[in-house]
C-alpha cells in the first residue's frame, strides 16, 4: 500500500511537471506572437511610407506619375487603416492575461522610441509624416480605435499584372508560415534596433527608386506597387 501511495505521488508530481512544461511553452508561444505581431506591422508601415518618401525624392516627370504618387498615398493610408484593427484586436486578446497586457505594452513602447527617433530626423515628407502620427498616436497608444480613412482618388486606369498578384500571395503565404512557426516553437520573433531599421528604409527607398526609374525609361503603365 506504501508503495501504491509513494507510486500514484509519483505520477501526480510527473504531471504537474509536464503540465507546467506546456503552460510555460504555451506563455512563450503567445509572448512571440504579440511581439511579432507588433513588431512587423511597425516594419509594414515604415515599409510603405519609405516607398512613398521614394517616390516624392524621384521627382520622375511622366504622364501617371501623380496617379502613382496618389496609389503610394493610399497604400500608406490602407496600412494605418489596417494596422489601427490589428492593434485594436491585439489590445482586446491581451486584456485576457496581465502577463500579455505587459508585454504589449513593452512592445508598443519600443515601437514609439524607434518612431519617434525616425520622425526627429525628419526622413520622411510632412503628408508622410502625418500618417505616421496617427499611427503613433493610436495604434501604439493605449487605447486604438478603428480608422476608415478615406483615400484619394485615382483617376487613370491600373493594373494588376500577374507578377504583381503573386507578390500579394507570396507576402500573404510567408506570413501565414511565421506565425504557424511561432506557435510550433520553431522560431522567436527577431528583435529590431534603430539602425536595422534605418537600413530597412534605406533599403526599401533603394529598391522603390529602382523600380520607378525603370518603369519610366520603359514608359510604363501606371501598375500597382
Amino acid at each position: 500500500m506504501y508503495q501504491d501511495s509513494r507510486q500514484r505521488d509519483y505520477s501526480n508530481h510527473s504531471s504537474q511537471i509536464e503540465h507546467q512544461k506546456f503552460k510555460t511553452s504555451q506563455i512563450n508561444t503567445e509572448e512571440q506572437v504579440v511581439k511579432y505581431t507588433v513588431r512587423q506591422d511597425f516594419l509594414n508601415v515604415i515599409g510603405i511610407a519609405a516607398d512613398f518618401q521614394a517616390a516624392i525624392e524621384s521627382q520622375i516627370k511622366e504622364q501617371n506619375f501623380d496617379q502613382i504618387m496618389a496609389m503610394l498615398h493610399n497604400k500608406l493610408i490602407l496600412q494605418v487603416n489596417l494596422s489601427s484593427s490589428i492593434h485594436y484586436d491585439q489590445q482586446y486578446e491581451c486584456q485576457k492575461s496581465h502577463h500579455l497586457k505587459e508585454i504589449l505594452y513593452q512592445e508598443k513602447l519600443k515601437a514609439k522610441q524607434f518612431l519617434n527617433s525616425i520622425l526627429a530626423q525628419q526622413k520622411f515628407d510632412p503628408k508622410i509624416e502625418q500618417h505616421l502620427r496617427i499611427y503613433l498616436n493610436n495604434c501604439l497608444g493605449d487605447r486604438p480605435q478603428m480608422l476608415q480613412e478615406p483615400l484619394n482618388s485615382i483617376k487613370s486606369k491600373t493594373e494588376f499584372n500577374q507578377e504583381t498578384v503573386q507578390k500579394i500571395l507570396g507576402s500573404m503565404n510567408s506570413t501565414d508560415q511565421k506565425y504557424r512557426d511561432l506557435q510550433s516553437g520553431k522560431t522567436q520573433a527577431e528583435e529590431l534596433s534603430i539602425s536595422q531599421i534605418d537600413q530597412y528604409i534605406k533599403k526599401r527607398k533603394d529598391a522603390t527608386q529602382k523600380k520607378l526609374k525603370n518603369e519610366s525609361d520603359r514608359d510604363c503603365k501606371c501598375q500597382v506597387m
